[in-house]
């Protein structure tokens, strides 16, 4: 995402530190930042991309986002199962 769009890269990153900032989950922020990935990538083409293949972009887009989510899947359970590590949490040890 760097080295074609940039631009992109800024907003996704500014939505995984806002949504990090709000829950203190790294993961969460990954997964939600990614999957906005698809639709920006849709919405700066269509306004800011004029004439840009907009078709391969978006669906490029939505088959990373899928990608990264799937590796996420663990993750993913233990949010929703409320045992997903907070950062700045201290990390549970088994059996103490």
């Amino acid at each position: 995402i760097l080295a074609l769009q940039p631009i992109i890269l800024v907003i996704l990153v500014t939505i995984f530190l806002l949504i990090f900032f709000i829950s203190r989950m790294v993961s969460l922020g990954s997964v939600l930042g990614i999957a906005t990935y698809g639709p920006i990538t849709y919405i700066y083409y269509y306004f800011w991309q004029p004439g840009a293949p907009i078709v391969f972009a978006t669906v490029c887009s939505v088959v990373i986002s899928l990608l990264v989510i799937w590796m996420h899947r663990a993750n993913i359970k233990r949010i929703l199962a409320g045992t997903e590590y907070k950062f700045g949490e201290k990390k549970k040890q088994d059996g103490k």
